[in-house]
């Protein structure tokens, strides 16, 4: 009986498939599956002989390309190849033919088209910023970006998709890791998924955040994301822990600051500068001054540089390393005499928040001189033992009287 049936094959993936034949009482068998390659950009098939990643065989030739799969179940119903060097990036062709035994070739080539990729994705840190300097004062969202690799892929291949991003927290206080609002804070290595993700970048929000209450007021967390890719298989995953990660401090205390100069309540007759200091258990970042002219009319605030003639309060910074901060001014008229002056300091820290109170102290600025006058006459007997006078100043008083005799 003669056999005209053609057989089949299915390519399943890259290297691997079935083959049958196309007629369900036909009397021969498959005898053979062959397989081959083709890189699309340059239209080059592999070369079985010369092997390793040589696309040189060119269209016109490609009856040359064809090499024999390797048998994995009786009649050929399954079937692998493992050759070829593929590069990451680009889009390959996958032709299968099977052979009967009666010698009849399938009539229709199955062929599976496939970008090769085998780069895990990147993902970074956008909030927490990435690095080790951050506090924050809550935790509303976390969030990145994304890339997945190779970008960009050799044409016609394109670059796949980051189908998921997971995430690890650690407390470095006592090295548990975040495992979700239920689990919450584990000591085995745990993760949670990111519930957005974008074409470049990724998100988490809601409930898998850990919670104010979740978090302790001036400790670390190590946190690291890890995306992986739509690659065939299982998509290729990016390390974890990798460079692009945070470490955050976690910072709800408000910070404080102090005005050593000038003393509230005291008299002053020259004020090239003022100072103080300023404390937070993580860090002050910076501290601000308002200075009032209490006498004059709204608006009555200091402007650096200027007057008196800003709306208050009118913020500006201190400078130094904020503890201890100080201001120098550059105007040695700017205070004038028998006038009052708030001054008030706040500090802000690392994680943002401010201080509840600010401080204050007022001062007079007082070049009034004093006068002394002595009341006991200028003629004077033996049994005089005390000489006395009088003395006045018209604003800050009189703190001491010296005298002299010749």
């Amino acid at each position: 009986m003669s056999d005209h049936a053609n057989p089949m094959t299915i390519v399943f993936a890259l290297v691997a498939g079935r083959a049958f034949m196309s007629t369900a009482t036909g009397p021969s068998v498959v005898s053979l599956v062959q397989v081959r390659f083709q890189e699309l950009g340059s239209t080059g098939f592999w070369n079985p002989v010369t092997m390793g990643g040589n696309f040189d065989i060119l269209p016109i030739n490609a009856e040359s390309a064809w090499f024999n799969a390797k048998l994995e179940t009786a009649g050929w119903a399954t079937w692998t190849v493992s050759s070829g060097t593929f590069t990451s990036g680009k889009r390959y062709g996958v032709n299968t033919r099977a052979l009967n035994a009666a010698g009849n070739y399938q009539l229709v080539n199955s062929t599976r088209i496939t970008t090769f990729d085998d780069t895990p994705p990147e993902t970074g840190l956008s909030f927490p910023v990435p690095g080790s300097l951050s506090a924050v004062n809550s935790l509303p969202v976390i969030s990145g970006t994304l890339r997945d690799f190779p970008d960009p892929a050799t044409a016609p291949a394109s670059t796949g998709t980051v189908s998921n991003v997971y995430l690890s927290i650690k407390k470095l206080s006592d090295n548990t890791w975040w495992a979700g609002p239920v689990l919450k804070w584990q000591a085995s290595f745990s993760t949670v998924s990111a519930n957005n993700i974008f074409s470049s970048s990724w998100s988490l929000t809601d409930t898998g955040l850990p919670l104010a209450v979740d978090l302790t007021d001036s400790a670390s967390y190590f946190l690291s994301s890890v995306g992986v890719d739509d690659a065939d298989l299982g998509g290729n995953q990016e390390a974890y822990f990798n460079v692009r990660g945070a470490t955050f401090t976690y910072d709800v205390g408000a910070p404080l600051s102090g005005i050593a100069l000038p003393l509230d309540g005291k008299f002053y007759n020259t004020m090239p500068s003022i100072n103080g200091v300023s404390f937070d258990a993580i860090g002050v970042a910076t501290v601000s001054l308002s200075i009032a002219n209490i006498k004059l009319a709204a608006p009555n605030c200091y402007v650096p540089n200027g007057g008196f003639t800003a709306p208050c309060p009118a913020w500006f910074k201190a400078s130094g390393s904020n503890n201890p901060w100080n201001f120098a001014f550059n105007n040695a008229s700017l205070f004038t005499n028998a006038s009052s002056y708030l001054v008030l300091s706040s500090a802000t820290d690392a994680g943002n928040n401010p201080q509840v109170t600010v401080s204050s102290a007022v001062f007079t600025f007082d070049t009034f001189l004093p006068t002394a006058t002595l009341t006991t006459a200028q003629w004077i007997k033996a049994s005089v033992t005390a000489f006395g006078g009088t003395s006045t100043d018209a604003l800050s008083g009189i703190s001491s009287v010296q005298v002299a005799i010749s």
